[in-house]
């Protein structure tokens, strides 16, 4: 009697030691799955909608680069070469020096026309230079770091000014270049050109 408590007692406790491997598996098998997901980039800003259709800068990027690519690239290299020539030196250019620029800027364009209205004059003079606000203000950030960088020593008097101002901001002149294998319809044409620009003034 006393074996067969303990054949019973035995089988007992090793039923469910069998059973533990399959219910683990069970309960595996019955919790859901976890779902992966899979975050999206960010979609860019449409730059323009034409008919209902969005324009990202994507397919904008080669035109723009080969329009104003080098210009942006050439305005780059400046801007960080002036800067580490700055840091080397210790110089900082904060926010008074950027207004100062821009101050001295209005001066400069109201000199040449006492009339005009500075604020006016600066705003359509980015415009027709083509200058966005960014490239704007990075243009007098690059002013100040070489007014800094140049010292008092190297302040320009306004007659400099004003012709650096005239040279990058005055009239503009459209040339035409006339070949000839003959010197004497040059010359002729010349002389009419000479004659049409006297009569015109």
């Amino acid at each position: 009697m006393h074996r067969l408590e303990c054949t019973m007692l035995r089988t007992l406790i090793t039923i469910p030691i069998l059973l533990t491997p399959y219910l683990i598996l069970a309960s595996c098998a019955a919790q859901p799955a976890r779902e992966t997901t899979v975050s999206q980039p960010p979609r860019p800003d449409p730059v323009a909608i034409i008919d209902g259709r969005a324009i990202t800068i994507d397919p904008l990027v080669d035109a723009m680069s080969e329009l104003a690519g080098d210009e942006a690239l050439t305005e780059q290299v400046l801007d960080l070469a002036l800067a580490q020539r700055c840091e080397r030196e210790g110089i900082v250019i904060d926010a008074d020096l950027i207004e100062r620029e821009r101050v001295l800027l209005a001066q400069t364009l109201t000199g040449i026309d006492e009339q005009a209205n500075s604020p006016r004059v600066i705003e359509t003079l980015r415009i027709r230079r083509g200058l966005g606000p960014d490239r704007f203000e990075r243009l007098l950030r690059r002013n100040a770091m070489l007014r800094a960088l140049v010292g008092p020593s190297g302040m320009p008097d306004a007659t400099t000014i004003e012709r650096a101002m005239q040279q990058a901001f005055g009239q503009r002149y459209r040339v035409r270049l006339f070949v000839s294998e003959q010197p004497e319809p040059a010359s002729g044409l010349r002389a009419r050109l000479a004659q049409s620009d006297a009569q015109a003034r």
